[in-house]
């Protein structure tokens, strides 16, 4: 780790850049943005040039990897490509946060009205359209 900051930002964060060499000539940047309540959001690049690296993760503002709305925050984990664009890899939510309990809450809530119902709704498919076997509807060529 070779720099950390705290931003007074809302949502307050504290900010640290870790530089490791994988292998000869590829070095790996990675940006965590790390909020008061332990939820992380990383950034992660390659390439040969640290110095290139660290422009390409400044360039990145941090409400890309921080997303908040009324009541919570969502941390967004990202991997930064050389062409400059961000493909997503995962989110995080604080344990207290309002909208965590309707996204994990209601699948088994959904099962069990399910199962409550007094019976269980039925999938009926469409039976394969048959040639009328009534002479009344056909035609007189067909006959």
């Amino acid at each position: 780790m070779f720099r950390t900051q705290e931003h007074d930002a809302i949502p307050s964060h504290c900010e640290s850049l870790q530089l490791d060499s994988a292998a000869q000539g590829l070095h790996r940047l990675t940006r965590t943005l790390t909020l008061g309540d332990g939820v992380q959001a990383t950034l992660v690049t390659e390439g040969p040039d640290p110095g290139a690296l660290l422009e390409r993760v400044d360039a990145v503002p941090h409400d890309r990897q921080l997303r908040h709305g009324n009541g919570f925050v969502v941390a967004l984990s990202h991997r930064l490509l050389d062409t400059g664009a961000l493909l997503f890899t995962k989110a995080g939510l604080p344990q207290d946060s309002v909208i965590r309990m309707p996204i994990f809450n209601a699948p088994p809530l959904l099962l069990v009205a399910f199962f409550c119902m007094r019976e269980p709704p039925r999938i009926e498919w469409p039976s394969a359209r048959r040639r009328s076997t009534s002479t009344v509807w056909r035609s007189a060529a067909d006959a």
